[in-house]
């Protein structure tokens, strides 16, 4: 069974964006979405990115937290 799922997108050369990132809902506070998006970071890593962008809502708390709590900062869109 699927729980959720994520994309990395090449930007260029180091950078890249995390993108489509997402868990059904009976799966979200199960720690899920962390797995995921260390899945995320770790390949990109592998992939030589040293700098990873995401884009989210503003409303979207429980991923702001998620994102905020691996040291992601917030910058202007």
């Amino acid at each position: 069974m699927s729980v959720g799922c994520g994309g990395i997108r090449h930007l260029e050369p180091g950078t890249a964006e995390i993108k489509r990132m997402y868990v059904i809902s009976e799966s979200r506070g199960t720690g899920a979405g962390r797995a995921i998006f260390q899945m995320l970071e770790d390949t990109a890593q592998r992939c030589d990115v040293r700098r990873i962008v995401l884009e989210t809502g503003v409303g979207n708390h429980a991923a702001l937290a998620l994102y905020e709590g691996a040291g992601y900062t917030r910058a202007p869109s």
